[in-house]
């Protein structure tokens, strides 16, 4: 019997959504002022003329997060590991360079005090790098999703909406589907590990689709992971959910949380 001491996400109950997210999206025309600046047409030559319109961009998208610094810090972290923040880059690199650079930058970043991931590569290639990658992605969404929560008010812009699913794609592709194939292909020797890893991240996003709390909303970070990627959650819940009794310790819960998701 695997006891991973995890926390059960709540499976009574619906939980209500509420459109209670405000969408606001950038000017993005020629002539837009953009963080107190000048219009863009005294630069002659576009939006993206120089490095400091790129900034002053970054800056703008920031502003919008609000509320406290670290969810404005985390919404950063989201748009840099998702390739959306702005960049006048134009050489071509190959996914490896670019996956590298992310991460890169996430470290200059520091967002060690407000998530637990430790971006630490064992080495550079390209599985190794998938898997950092889409691990970051997951603990900053958990934090993002734990601040709309508590602040359900809070308006997500379409930029960062954009960045959101942009992220929990990646989590999906990289570590969802990638640990799924592992435990459903281990060896006797490595099904523990592997087992372990799945449940781990199974319960993590269906936290976000069925908050603990019986009072809180499901936030956006739970609602795109429920309507664009509910399918991909279906695998590793089957997987998990029907293994022989006390195998997995959140089996009922999986098991339960399966079921309502294919009566939606």
């Amino acid at each position: 019997m695997v006891q991973l001491g995890i926390s059960h996400f709540v499976i009574d109950g619906e939980v209500a959504v509420r459109s209670n997210f405000k969408f606001a999206s950038l000017l993005t025309s020629s002539n837009a002022v953009i963080g107190g600046g000048k219009p863009r047409e005294e630069h002659g030559q576009g939006l993206l003329h120089t490095m400091e319109d790129a900034r002053e961009i970054d800056a703008s998208i920031s502003g919008h997060c609000g509320g406290s610094s670290s969810l404005g810090l985390l919404m950063d972290a989201v748009r840099i590991l998702s390739g959306s923040r702005t960049t006048l880059d134009g050489q071509k690199r190959s996914l490896e360079q670019v996956l590298a650079s992310r991460l890169a930058r996430l470290k200059e970043l520091d967002i060690s005090d407000v998530i637990s991931n430790d971006i630490t590569l064992l080495s550079e290639d390209s599985n190794e790098l998938r898997r950092v990658t889409s691990s970051t992605g997951l603990g900053i969404l958990q934090k993002i999703d734990e601040h709309l929560r508590t602040d359900p008010t809070h308006e997500v812009s379409m930029n960062d909406q954009a960045a959101l699913r942009a992220a929990v794609s990646v989590v999906f592709r990289w570590k969802v589907e990638t640990e799924t194939t592992k435990f459903n292909t281990s060896t006797a020797q490595d099904r523990a590990h592997a087992l372990k890893e799945l449940v781990t991240t199974t319960t993590d996003l269906l936290k976000t689709v069925f908050p603990e709390l019986a009072n809180a909303d499901r936030s956006i970070v739970g609602t795109i992971v429920l309507h664009q990627h509910g399918l991909e959650l279906l695998p590793p819940m089957f997987s998990l959910g029907w293994l022989s009794p006390g195998a997995v310790e959140e089996g009922p819960q999986i098991r339960a949380a399966t079921l309502r998701i294919l009566s939606r």
